[in-house]
């Protein structure tokens, strides 16, 4: 047997197995060892990123390829980073090939010259080792690879953007709601037909439609469709509250009268309702009993859908609904915690300008940090579009990070793109998705698994994408679009 097919045979055994500088070479002794790179990073030439030399990097013997699994952030500089590698000790050859674009390549000889600074940003570089004796030669292909999107930046591809599902040649207006684990999306048309379409994969985009529903009942306003656990929930033009445990199917009188509906929370509708003696009332989730408002500025309508959510210190599930409009008619810049029993006025800053109803709000993550690899990660909640006091509708989005409490404008790279109009009661939902490995990623990272900082070969993992449906633009008209949105970093394949 040849010396090259022994090489390529032992080159798929383990790193691990090939043990630190093999002291023990013998001239004339053709070992995988011989030419195998144990480790290899870079470091910053100090004009580029500063931790680079943290970055992790997977040597895969089989393919002889170099590559570091986690990207660096989009934008960084990769023309200038200085090499490490750890071979066997006494190589006669360990030197890097670099392209140049339109001329030869230039040849640096790391022996001799081990602190160069090697250029990455024309493809892979090329990393070539003779062993000891110059009977065994590899080339290896390195690269340094780096995120060709901001990491932090929330991205919203026309690509994924799509129509509204329906069945209506004309839809003019349309409601949304996550129950049981499935999407509904509801719409009309100016004659008064309804289409009401689920999907259990909103990604895959496959609807079906429920037949004649809200047969031999009033009208309903598409727009107030909620969902909960097991139960969806409508009003009628009237406000009369209609429930359905079957998807829509089936519909039964909830039994009383509603203003606006929020959302359910432990297993009942919560929302405002005028009251027998005419004023504004909530009213009581559990028992159905009217309430006084908590205040003269708690918004009777136009506020956010509810979003349900538990943290560390609280005793069960929260909802926290934001903005909208008061008994006097007036905007709310404020949000408004709901635990089941009372509404509290959440008292941080806020810099919603002047107030804003019809707006949109969701959970989500976002990040601090300069470093792909280690930046902090925030529960938080974003809020989209609304509507302003002079009618015109907001493209700004604003965070917060400690469950509504405060609210700031969100940094640039979470903020809508041009070619997103901007939209008033857009329903928002946040949707988690299994992502694969594509079967060429998956064997090679079979192949080097043992090498990297994973326990076991990452095949699949979740990504949390943001869905925005439906709404009216600042003329009224039906906004007739389903978009997904993520922040890029929550899309990329985990090392562990």
């Amino acid at each position: 047997m040849s010396r090259h097919k022994i090489f390529g045979l032992a080159c798929g055994l383990s790193l691990l197995g090939l043990g630190a500088c093999n002291s023990t070479y013998e001239p004339g002794e053709s070992i995988a060892s011989s030419v195998a790179v144990y480790s290899f990073s870079v470091k910053s030439n100090g004009k580029d990123l500063a931790d680079v030399d943290t970055v992790f990097f997977s040597v895969d013997l089989l393919n002889a390829r170099i590559f570091n699994a986690d990207s660096l952030p989009y934008g960084t500089r990769v023309s200038s980073l200085v090499p490490r590698v750890r071979t066997l000790d006494g190589v006669s050859v360990c030197e890097f090939h670099v392209k140049r674009p339109g001329k030869s390549d230039t040849i640096y000889n790391f022996i001799t010259h081990p602190e160069d600074s090697i250029d990455f940003s024309n493809g892979p570089v090329t990393l070539r080792i003779v062993s000891p004796d110059a009977s065994v030669e590899r080339n290896y292909s390195v690269s340094v690879n780096v995120h060709k999107m901001k990491s932090d930046s929330l991205e919203w591809s026309l690509k994924s953007r799509t129509a509204i599902p329906t069945e209506l040649t004309s839809p003019t207006g349309s409601g949304s709601a996550e129950c049981g684990g499935k999407l509904y999306c509801l719409t009309t048309d100016a004659s008064g037909r309804y289409s009401l379409g689920v999907t259990d994969d909103a990604f895959a985009g496959e609807w079906r439609f429920v037949s004649a529903p809200f047969a031999g009942m009033e009208a309903v306003e598409p727009s107030s469709l909620r969902g909960g656990e097991r139960t969806l929930y409508i009003l009628g033009k009237s406000g009369q509250l209609y429930t359905s445990a079957d998807g829509g199917q089936n519909w039964a009188d909830g039994g009383r009268r509603y203003l606006e509906l929020y959302g359910e929370l432990g297993g009942y509708p919560v929302g405002t309702a005028i009251g027998a003696d005419g004023d504004y009332v909530l009213v009581n989730p559990s028992t159905g009993a009217e309430e006084a408002l908590p205040g003269a500025d708690f918004p009777v309508s136009g506020a956010s859908a509810g979003v349900r959510f538990a943290f560390p210190m609280s005793s069960g599930e929260q909802m926290v609904i934001l903005g909208g409009r008061t008994a006097s008619g007036a905007l709310s810049d404020a949000a408004w915690a709901f635990d089941g029993k009372s509404w509290l006025k959440l008292t941080g800053t806020m810099s919603l300008p002047a107030g804003m109803e019809g707006m949109t709000l969701v959970p989500y993550s976002t990040f601090d940090g300069d470093n792909a690899w280690d930046a902090q990660s925030y529960s938080s909640l974003l809020a989209f579009g609304g509507m302003d006091a002079a009618g015109v509708a907001s493209r700004t989005v604003y965070v917060s990070r400690d469950y509504g409490m405060s609210w700031r404008k969100a940094d640039k790279l979470l903020q809508l793109p041009d070619y997103f109009a901007a939209a008033r009661g857009m329903q928002g939902f946040v949707i988690t998705h299994l992502t694969k490995s594509s079967d060429a990623e998956a064997a090679m990272t079979k192949i080097f698994a043992p090498l990297s900082r994973a326990t076991e070969p990452v095949t699949q993992w979740e990504v949390p994408y943001i869905y925005l449906i439906g709404g009216t633009t600042a003329d009224g008209r039906l906004y007739p679009y389903m978009w997904r949105g993520v922040i890029n970093r929550l899309s990329f394949k985990p090392l562990i």
